[in-house]
């Protein structure tokens, strides 16, 4: 077990642990951005046309709720925006909680109150 300052190794190491720290973050609102594609363009019906979201979820995203999708969808615009204006993405819980602040004020000056 290593003490003392990190060396130059452990530095760019953990660098990468926050680039995939970070990396997850995108991937979770660009997530939410293509749930809401499948939605409003209801992709998720399938080949014969009769597949329901529900069962879309349970086939190609493991399961996931209805519930949990939208949830996604709702917090994709602002989370995209935090991460921009932040420079790395905002820990969910700080979305969910933000969401509403940003349906009445709007995406952008949240995103940037936030930074």
């Amino acid at each position: 077990m290593s003490i003392g300052p990190l060396d130059a190794a452990e530095e760019k190491d953990l660098a990468r642990v926050h680039e995939g720290r970070d990396h997850y973050g995108k991937a979770k609102w660009m997530r939410g951005k293509a749930l809401e594609a499948a939605f409003r363009r209801r992709l998720y019906r399938g080949k014969d046309g009769t597949r329901s979201r529900q069962e879309y979820l349970d086939d190609e995203w493991g399961g996931m709720s209805e519930t949990a999708a939208y949830r996604e969808i709702q917090e994709w615009p602002l989370a995209a925006q935090i991460c921009e204006a932040y420079g790395h993405p905002a820990a969910d819980s700080h979305v969910r909680a933000l969401v509403e602040a940003a349906e009445k004020h709007g995406h952008g000056l949240v995103a940037a109150l936030y930074a």
